[in-house]
C-alpha cells in the first residue's frame, strides 16, 4: 500500500530558501520550530509516494493509501488539534499512521486527574484515531496509560521518530570535552532569571528558540543558517543541519525536547533539561541523558553538564532495542522504509546499531 504523508506544517519546499519574514515562517512550522524536526525526519525515513496531502484533507482522502501524520503532543485539555484530524473520519475508511503522539500534562499530574479533564470530543476524536490505525506510536509509556485509561490499546511506545536518525544515516555521537561550541536550546520568556539562561549569556554561546512566544521577546533574531544572530531560528532541518556543522557545535542542552534532539541526530551530543511530564517521558521513553531544572541550581560551569551526557553502554543496547522494534513497527503498519541498508546497498551489518555511539 503507498504511503501518503498528511502535512501537519507547511510542506518543505514552502520552508527552504525564501526570504521572508521569520514570523510569518514560523507559522508554517505550526508556531514552534521543533515541529521540523521530526516532521522532516520522517519524510527522509519512509518511502512516500509523491502525493502529498494537508492534515485538513484526510476526510476526503483516497482509500488505497496509508495517511502518515507526524504527531506532537496532541492530547492536551485544548483538544483543538485531534477534533480538527479525526472529528469527522468516524464514517471514513481510511488508515492513518500517527507517529509521536504525546500528552501535555504537569509534572507529577496524575493520569487520572489528566484523563478526567479531557473533554468527550477529544476522547471521541482518539477513538477514532484508534479505530483507523493499526498501530499507534506514542512518545512513552505515560501516553500509553493515558489512552489505555480510554479503552485504546493499540499503541507502541517509539519515542520521537528523530532519535532514529543517527541509525539510518550510520553516523555516531562523538562525546564532547569542550565548552567552547555549546548550542542552548532555551525559552527565553521562562528562563531568564535560571541558571540555563545565565551560563549561555555568561559564555557568549550561541542559543537557538523556537516557538513564536519566545520571538516576542527576543531581540536580533537570525533566521535560518547565517548564525549572525544572538538568537537563532530555523524552519527545516537542512538550514538547522547546516548551522550545526557550519558552527562546528559540540554539545546541546537546553529546556527545548526538539532542539537537543536536533543535535543528537546529527551525531552531536545532548543533555535534556526536564521541566514538564511531555519531556520527561519521552527521555525516560528513550533513556536519554537528562536533569530536571532544579538540579541547575548549584551549577556555576557547563562543564559539568557535558559530563552528564553520558552514552553508556545500557543506553546503547536500549537504542538497539528501539532502532529494531521502530522498523519492525513501520513493516507493521506496511509501509516501506529506508532503515536496513548501507549507502552502498548492501544489508546493515547486525552490530552496527549497537555501535552507533562510540564514546
Amino acid at each position: 500500500m503507498m504511503a501518503i504523508l498528511a502535512n501537519t506544517i507547511r510542506p518543505f519546499h514552502e520552508r527552504y530558501g525564501m526570504k521572508t519574514d521569520y514570523k510569518e515562517m514560523i507559522e508554517k512550522c505550526g508556531a514552534n520550530t521543533g515541529n521540523v524536526v521530526f516532521h522532516d525526519a520522517i519524510w527522509q525515513q519512509i518511502k512516500f509516494d509523491k502525493e502529498i496531502i494537508s492534515y485538513d484533507d484526510l476526510e476526503t482522502a483516497k482509500e488505497s493509501a496509508v495517511y502518515v501524520l507526524p504527531a506532537a503532543n496532541w492530547i492536551n485539555r485544548n483538544g483543538r488539534v485531534l477534533q480538527m484530524l479525526f472529528g469527522n473520519l468516524s464514517h471514513s475508511h481510511i488508515r492513518v499512521l500517527v507517529l509521536g503522539l504525546g500528552i501535555q500534562m504537569k509534572l507529577g499530574e496524575s493520569k487520572k486527574d489528566f484523563v478526567d479533564s479531557l473533554s468527550k470530543e477529544t476522547v471521541a476524536a482518539l477513538k477514532t484515531m484508534s479505530e483507523h490505525s493499526i498501530s499507534i506510536g506514542v512518545r512513552g509509556a505515560v501516553t500509553g496509560a493515558v489512552l489505555d485509561c480510554l479503552g485504546i490499546h493499540n499503541w507502541q511506545v517509539i519515542g520521537c521518530p528523530s532519535y532514529y536518525e543517527p541509525y539510518r544515516k550510520n553516523i555516531t555521537i562523538r562525546q564532547s570535552k569542550s565548552v567552547d561550541k555549546i548550542l542552548y536550546n532555551i525559552k527565553p520568556t521562562e528562563t531568564k532569571t535560571d541558571k540555563i539562561f545565565d551560563l549561555a549569556v555568561k559564555t557568549g554561546s550561541r542559543i537557538v528558540i523556537q516557538s513564536r512566544s519566545d520571538m516576542e521577546s527576543c531581540e536580533q533574531v537570525e533566521y535560518n543558517n547565517t548564525g549572525g544572530g544572538y538568537y537563532n531560528i530555523f524552519s527545516n532541518r537542512k538550514a538547522w543541519e547546516e548551522y550545526l556543522f557550519n558552527e562546528k557545535i559540540s554539545f546541546s542542552t537546553g529546556l527545548r525536547f526538539h532542539g537537543n534532539m536536533m543535535a543528537f541526530s546529527c551525531g552531536i551530543p545532548a543533555l535534556w533539561i526536564v521541566s514538564d511530564e511531555r519531556t520527561h517521558e519521552m527521555v525516560e521513553s528513550m533513556k536519554l541523558p537528562y536533569i530536571h531544572e532544579r538540579e541547575l541550581e548549584n551549577m556555576t560551569s557547563p562543564d559539568a553538564l557535558i559530563e552528564l551526557a553520558d552514552y553508556n553502554e545500557v543506553f546503547r543496547n536500549h537504542y538497539k532495542q528501539m532502532a529494531e522494534a521502530y522498523v519492525e513497527f513501520l513493516e507493521k503498519n506496511g509501509v516501506e522504509h529506508c532503515f536496513g541498508r548501507n549507502k552502498d546497498g548492501r544489508d546493515r551489518d547486525s552490530n552496527t546499531i549497537s555501535q552507533a555511539f562510540v564514546i
